[in-house]
């Protein structure tokens, strides 16, 4: 099979006719462009080419999609799943899983717990929590609530971002059985001898 890049005219022109040199100029020129036309489709394809982006790529394209969490002080693999995920969030924008979808790309994993899901007594409509493993400072806190900010829906409010930390040990539990007996032996006579 021949690719479209690599193919001529000539190849399926009849054997009176390839020849001919205007044919065969005329296959060369189709040739060279068909070339050069591919050459710049592979140029164009952008989503494709996210992941061989540099950074000032990724920056420039980030501001021409308007991606919504979107910060130069990023890591590449940060910005790359930003602009990857853009569009998606703009037709996701506002439910649960743009929320979801936000934490995961911001923490690298986390979820989101809505209201009617809350283990504690306080569960007030539109209200939801933010659980992650990711070490929190101050400064992220404050991003990752104005992103929840732009992202979430009018209606809810995001009550607290919770950090989780699992500990592995080795515990060791022991137990012990013991029983108390008394026993009182009285005498005939004596009324307060007790053994125990």
């Amino acid at each position: 099979m021949t690719k479209y890049d690599n193919s001529s005219i000539e190849e399926i022109l009849p054997i009176n006719l390839k020849n001919e040199p205007e044919i065969q100029a005329i296959s060369y020129a189709i040739q060279r462009q068909i070339k050069r036309l591919s050459n710049q489709m592979k140029a164009a394809r952008v989503y494709v080419s996210i992941d061989d982006m540099e950074d000032e790529a990724l920056d420039l394209l980030a501001l021409e999609l308007g991606s919504q969490y979107y910060e130069e002080t990023l890591g590449i693999q940060e910005k790359r799943e930003i602009v990857k995920n853009t569009l998606n969030w703009y037709m996701k924008s506002g439910t649960v899983s743009a929320v979801k979808e936000l934490i995961e790309a911001v923490f690298g994993e986390g979820r989101v717990i809505e209201w009617f899901d809350f283990p504690e007594g306080e569960q007030t409509s539109g209200l939801f929590d933010v659980e992650t493993e990711s070490t929190l400072t101050e400064d992220v806190l404050v991003e990752i609530s104005e992103k929840i900010e732009k992202v979430k829906n009018a209606r809810s409010h995001l009550r607290y971002v919770r950090t989780i930390r699992h500990a592995k040990g080795n515990l060791k539990i022991g137990g012990l059985i013991s029983s108390y007996v008394k026993v009182e032996i009285r005498m005939k006579g004596e009324t307060n001898a007790s053994i125990i």
